[in-house]
């Protein structure tokens, strides 16, 4: 895994994650 698709995927995992937090909260 190069290190420019891993920052890729951490972005994405993030939002993933923001959005998850806004819509439980």
């Amino acid at each position: 895994v190069t290190l420019i698709a891993r920052r890729v995927k951490d972005v994405l995992a993030g939002m993933e994650g923001m959005k998850a937090t806004t819509i439980s909260v």
